[in-house]
């Protein structure tokens, strides 16, 4: 709370690893994280992430602009950005360490986070909407123990894939209560 008011971040990023959401996929979908391998890619470390793991990436899109400049760089890939904060954020708080963002969270005098997913949505560029189904599934249930941990202070939204209508309406209706049911992407 600052100042008497209570804030909210409501852009906010969380990007759990490949190996953070193997973790939680449906054990009928587990078989088919082998047609997922080819689009893992090692994520390096960062102001936004820790660094080590692996990541789900299908067709990078690129951001070759940089504020103040005339033309793009054809060679900038959009993270090489530099850090502006005063303190970097504690390690996992990405993927699976909950105590640390609301550490960072006290920190910065925030009081709720609505976290909303990056890097691995990507997947909607694959041929199989079916996988990125799968993989919406297993991010539910991680969000799930992710904010459960601390219900009043980090929410997150339903991921349902636009590309599958009756995936979408699975995910939806099986989607963990603790997630924000008004808030919907992909």
């Amino acid at each position: 709370m600052r100042n008497g008011f209570r804030v909210y971040d409501s852009d906010t990023h969380v990007m759990p690893t490949a190996e953070v959401l193997e973790r939680y996929v449906d054990p009928d979908f587990r078989p088919r994280l082998a047609e997922l391998e080819p689009y893992r890619v090692p994520i390096r470390q960062s102001a936004e992430h820790s660094g080590g793991g692996q990541a789900y990436r299908v067709n990078t899109k690129y951001y070759r602009r940089i504020l103040g400049e005339a033309a793009p760089r054809e060679d900038h890939s959009g993270r090489e950005s530099n850090w502006r904060g005063s303190k970097l954020p504690r390690p996992g708080v990405q993927d699976d360490q909950a105590e640390n963002r609301v550490k960072d969270m006290d920190d910065e005098g925030t009081d709720v986070h609505f976290l909303i997913p990056s890097s691995w949505v990507g997947t909607v560029g694959l041929a199989d909407p079916t996988l990125e189904v799968g993989l919406s599934r297993a991010y539910h249930r991680h969000m799930a123990d992710f904010c459960g941990q601390f219900p009043n202070r980090l929410k997150g939204l339903i991921r349902a894939p636009a590309r599958d209508v009756d995936g979408r309406a699975v995910a939806r209706r099986a989607a963990p209560r603790t997630l924000h049911p008004r808030s919907r992407h992909g």
